[in-house]
Parts: structure tokens; sequence; C-alpha cells
């Protein structure tokens, strides 16, 4: 192979990535942000867009099966391979815009988490900054109204909402309103806001009050009536699952694709479910014979929900829990992990006003390296609410779990820019966070029976996500066969059986398969090391390799590890 040859594949695979960094700076706004550049747009999540974005991917894909990848060397050949998998996650974009619900529950959490995160952002100082701040909010209105015109589109196909999950996702725009309205009350009664010059203050509410008046809320009230039409019900499927929708079952191989980052037949991922969701309930059984009670499973869960062990009194003392845990961890760290992230993290609360609708809470990776990663957490409706998940996640939302792998990766300068900012790999995400809570109960982390028995829960809901959601969208399983399962094998309550059942069957399909089956990828990937390795196996080395390229498709990071820990 001639220098020229090696020179070659290697500045097509360098023009290729660069090309598609630039293609994300300029289209998503939170990299725009990240990056200091001024937003100018949100993407209005029309289909014209998607066809623009599936003409990218569909170019990029020909541009590729063109290189000779065994020239490459290792760093690129993994570029090449997300490069790859985000040219193929591009094509599909119309695919996706017909496919994917857009008016589901957690659409409508999108378009609130825009206005509360990346809007927020936005700064008003003058009259230019007013106008661009205006036209931002109009965009986000427009997306509105294209989830309208998509709900039609994927109507005219007969992809509809299930019956079952008409009626929630009407709710869930119904409070979409009144959050959006808040949020610009919010944004224009602001500190900032009120030590403008008063003239420009009083635009700026004006404009608010146009936007709340004309834009949002119509659009979201034409939402809401979509959904309240009874001609839209009556052609529903009767029952929830992608194998109800036409084509539904090439639809859930591909969203198993996306977020496993590779294909999966989906009664292997059921029977797999089965086996770790037997031997989790057999670890709880001893758990709960080690508490002294050795009665059904039901009854000890109805007894938990009166013990003040496994409850939190007051939003302060859930969040300091949080922080012990996170205080536990730290003298461990050195004999865990070569490298540390510099980017610091803590704990808030949740917005209370997203509590209903998000069921534990989520991580907020730094915006840039140096700042804080956050997990904001669940603190609603605490004389209920069971508290045993707080060390688990704990472990799997900030260190040594999602803050470890995100903001390292942000720090690595050694990345090309694409991947350094490569987060949309569910299977990798997930899998790398719930190791990581593992890995904290092998450092004696989980010694409390009432932490240890919220972990095994939580480590069984990811097993049972990968039987619920294959039984729905694959095996023709009911809304109510869904359900039972979930009561059979949960901690959790009606509000959380509901929303989650319908979250795998019609909201993100695939989605949730990617945390227990990414665990289990974790740890297969260390079995493997640590046989092949013998004495030199080191689990600080096994971190290094395994977070040390950033996130990748899994059969790209299963050579990466082959070939780093040999």
């Amino acid at each position: 192979m001639s220098d020229q040859a090696l020179n070659d594949a290697a500045a097509a695979v360098d023009t290729a990535a660069n090309a598609l960094w630039q293609s994300r700076l300029q289209t998503e706004p939170a990299l725009r942000q990240t990056h200091n550049l001024p937003l100018e747009q949100l993407p209005d999540g029309s289909l014209d867009q998607a066809q623009q974005q599936a003409d990218e991917g569909r170019a990029l894909l020909r541009q590729l099966a063109t290189l000779d990848e065994t020239t490459l060397d290792p760093d690129r050949s993994l570029t090449l391979a997300v490069l790859r998998f985000e040219a193929a996650r591009r094509a599909d974009a119309v695919l996706a815009w017909h496919r994917v619900s857009p008016v589901a529950p957690y659409s409508s959490i999108d378009h609130g988490m825009t206005a509360r995160g990346t809007l927020a952002r936005v700064v008003v100082e003058d009259a230019a900054g007013l106008d661009r701040w205006v036209a931002l909010w109009r965009d986000l209105s427009a997306g509105l109204r294209h989830a309208l015109d998509r709900l039609h589109a994927q109507a005219d196909q007969g992809w509809r909402l299930a019956r079952p999950a008409i009626a929630p996702a009407r709710t869930a725009w119904e409070r979409l309103g009144p959050q959006l309205a808040a949020q610009l009350d919010a944004q224009t009664h602001s500190p900032a806001a009120m030590a403008l010059a008063p003239a420009l203050r009083t635009a700026w509410q004006t404009e608010a009050a146009r936007l709340r008046d004309e834009a949002v809320l119509p659009a979201v009230q034409a939402v809401v009536q979509a959904l309240a039409d009874p001609a839209y019900a009556a052609v529903a499927p009767n029952d929830v699952g992608l194998a109800r929708q036409p084509g539904g079952e090439a639809e859930y191989a591909r969203l198993i694709g996306l977020h496993l980052s590779e294909a999966q037949d989906p009664a292997r991922i059921h029977a797999v479910g089965l086996q770790q969701l037997s031997v989790l309930a057999e670890r709880m059984r001893e758990v709960r014979s080690r508490l002294g009670f050795n009665g059904d499973e039901a009854t000890f869960h109805t007894r938990l929900r009166t013990d003040p062990r496994a409850l939190a009194p007051s939003p302060e003392v859930l969040g300091d829990r949080y922080r012990h845990c996170l205080a536990r961890l730290q003298p461990l760290l050195p004999q865990l992990f070569h490298d540390l992230p510099a980017s610091p993290y803590a704990v808030r609360r949740l917005d209370a006003a997203m509590e209903a609708a998000i069921t534990f809470g989520y991580y907020e990776p730094p915006r840039r390296a140096g700042e804080p990663g956050i997990y904001f957490f669940n603190a609603g409706e605490l004389a209920t609410r069971l508290q045993l998940n707080v060390a688990p996640l704990t472990y799997h939302e900030l260190a040594p779990g999602h803050h470890f792998h995100f903001a390292r990766q942000m720090e690595m300068d050694s990345l090309h820019p694409l991947r350094r900012n490569a987060f949309g790999y569910t299977v990798f995400n997930e899998g790398w966070a719930e190791y990581a809570a593992a890995l904290a109960e092998e450092q004696g982390l989980f010694d409390d029976p009432y932490d240890l028995y919220g972990l095994l829960s939580l480590q069984r809901f990811g097993a049972l996500r990968l039987v619920v959601d294959t039984g729905c969208n694959a095996l023709g399983w009911t809304l109510a066969q869904a359900q039972r399962c979930m009561r059979e094998h949960s901690l959790g309550g009606e509000a959380e059986v509901a929303s989650e059942s319908l979250r795998y069957s019609t909201d993100m399909p695939g989605q949730a398969l990617a945390y227990r089956w990414g665990f289990l990828q974790f740890m297969a990937a260390r079995d493997d090391a640590r046989a092949r390795q013998g004495a030199r196996f080191d689990l600080r080395d096994f971190h290094q390799a395994a977070l040390g390229a950033g996130a990748l498709p899994l059969p790209a990071w299963r050579g990466h590890l082959e070939r780093e820990l040999g």
C-alpha cells in the first residue's frame, strides 16, 4: 500500500468528519451554545428539514463506501465507524418523520426543555437581541405546528397513536401550553429583564404576550384539539405497540439498531430479559431475608410504603442523601480510574412543573469543559414515592456514571470534535451508567440492605424493560399484559406503570432496551478482558480503555477494547 493511498484514506475521513461536525454546529442549538456561537434558529421539525438531513446522510454513505478502511490508523477507523452510524441515522430522517410519534408525552417534554434550557440562555440586551429572541420563539412555535403536520401525515399513512395512548398524550399537551406561557413570563420578568431600559423591557414583554397568544398557545391547542377529535380515535389501533402499525416490524428493527447500535433479534432480547428478571428476583428475595422478612414480595413492598427508611421527609433531606452517596464514593475513585474529569458535579431538585412527567430525574452534562454536570432529582409526591433508589441513581447519573463519561469525553482534546461531542449512543451511555452503579456495589457502597434492594429493584426494572418493550412492539402483547408484568416485577406505583408502559409501546420504542442491554455488554467486555489478560488485568486500565475513545457504536467499541487490552 502506497503512502499516497494511506494519506488519501486518512484525508477522506478527516474531510468527512469535519463536514459533518460543521453541519451539526449549524443545526444543533445546544452545540452552538456550548461553543459560544450565536444561536440564529431552532430546528422546526418540518418534513423539508428531515428531507435535507436524509439527503445529507445518503450522500455521506455513498462517500464513505469508497474508502479502503484497511489503510486507516485505529483512531480514524473509530471515526469512520461513527461517521457511518451518523450517516445512516440521518439517511433515515424522513422515515423517522413519518414513524416516530411527534405528540406522545416525551415529545411535549422536549418542547418544554427547549424553552427552559436553550431559549432561557438567550440574552436580550438591545433591540437586535430582542428580534433574535422573538425569531427563536417563532421557530419553537413552528416546531409545535409541524408536530400537528406530522400527526396528520402519519395518520394518512395509517400510523396513529393507539387508543390507550391518546388521552395521556392530550393531557401532556394540555400541560405544555401553560408551561411555555410560564417560561415566556419568567424570561421577560427575570432580574435581567427588569434591569433593562423601560422601553426595551416593555417591548420585550409585549412581544412575549403576542407570541403566547398568537403563536405558542394556538399551536399547542391545535394539537390538543386534534387528539380530542373522535374521528382520529375511531380508526386508531385498539392496543399499543409497533406490531399493530403497518410496517411496524421493520420500524422496530430500525429502532433497535438505532438504540443498541447494532441489529438484535427481539425474541432474543426478550429471552435475556426474562432470564435477568429471574436472577434479580432471587437476589431481592435474599435481601428481604436479610431484613428479617420471609413473606411474599407484594406484602414487603406494601410495608415499604410506610417504612420511614424507604421515604424522604423533605426535598432538603433527599438532596442531602444524594450528596452523602457522592461523599462515600470520593475516596475510592483513585482505585477505579487513572483519570478523573476536571468538571465538577452536583445535585439539584427538578423543576416542580416537570416532576409529574419524569419518573426519576435527569442528568444535564456540562455545557462546556469545566462547568458542572448536574443531576436534577425528582422530589415530588414524597409521602408516597419510595426513595430506595437514591444511591443507585447517584452512581448512575453522576459519579462514576454519566458525568464521568460525558465530562471526560468533552475534555479529551485528542478526539475529533465530532466524537468529543458524540452523545447519541444510547446503549453506550446508559450501559456505562448501569455498569457504574453495579461497580459501586462491588466497592462496598451498598452495605445498607435498603440501598441494595433499591439497586436490585432498578436493575430488575431495566430487565423488565427488555421484556415489556419487546413484548409490546414485537410479540403482540397488549397494554394490559405489559402493565400486569410491570406491577409484578417493579416497585413502581400505578402512575409510573401507566407512563412507563406507554413510553415503551408508543412514545419511544426501543430506547429503554439500552439500559440493561448496555450493562450486559460492559460486563461481558470486562469479563472477556479479564479472561484474556489474567494476572495482568487492572480495573483502571479497563475503565481507561472503555471510556478513552469516547462513545462508540458497540461493534467498533469491542474492536477498540481488543486492540487496547490485548
